[in-house]
């Protein structure tokens, strides 16, 4: 499991700084309590892009009902930023 902190979350994948290093193409696993979700949400996801501790990371092979969550919470956090 990578421990981080997320700073921007899509659909299709979110952008983490993470102390530990992790190589591009690298599979890792995801654990997000997402915004008023009542439990912790389990993703898989690539290494898509690294810059100094900042990762790329693309979801794979996530779940019809964990799509539609992400969707819920990618349009909640865009209508309370105003996006």
């Amino acid at each position: 499991m990578i421990f981080g902190q997320l700073d921007n979350l899509s659909e299709g994948g979110l952008g983490l700084y993470s102390p530990q290093a992790l190589e591009l193409n690298e599979k890792v696993e995801l654990e997000l309590q997402l915004p008023s979700s009542r439990s912790s949400t389990k993703l898989v996801g690539t290494v898509r892009n690294s810059d100094n501790g900042h990762y790329g990371i693309e979801f794979c092979d996530v779940s019809l009902p964990q799509k539609e969550e992400l969707a819920r919470v990618c349009r909640s956090l865009s209508s309370i930023q105003g996006r």
